[in-house]
């Protein structure tokens, strides 16, 4: 990717017993924006649920989820040059202690060549 691309970030979401209330917080990594900073009511994927998108994540509510697997998608654009690891994503699950867990770690590379070339090139620095 090169400064001024759009990066569409795409998030899969497995559920295997029905919820309420879930609160999925999905962090952005550094050296992008969000293009849609308009919060409101969305449905994609066979889902509805508000999304509320911040300078460090966006966050996607909803009131009750099915079982099943489903994606969700959204738009950054890359403002910076550099190599990225992409944010987290959690879900705390509203009215309990529990976190579900959740795995996605992803490297983005800014500003033209390779990912490998960067890393070298970054580990040479130190």
């Amino acid at each position: 990717a090169v400064v001024g691309d759009r990066i569409r970030v795409r998030t899969e979401v497995r559920v295997d017993r029905p919820m309420d209330y879930i609160h999925l917080k999905d962090m952005h990594p550094a050296g992008l924006e969000p293009t849609n900073v308009m919060s409101g009511y969305r449905y994609q994927d066979a889902v509805g649920y508000y999304q509320s998108t911040r300078d460090t994540a966006t966050h996607f509510f909803f009131s009750s989820l099915k079982p099943g697997t489903f994606v969700l998608e959204y738009d950054l654009m890359a403002n910076q040059k550099g190599i990225f690891s992409s944010g987290i994503s959690t879900i705390p699950v509203s009215y309990t202690h529990l976190t579900l867990p959740t795995k996605r770690i992803v490297e983005i590379s800014v500003g033209g060549g390779s990912l490998q070339k960067k890393k070298a090139e970054a580990e040479r620095r130190r």
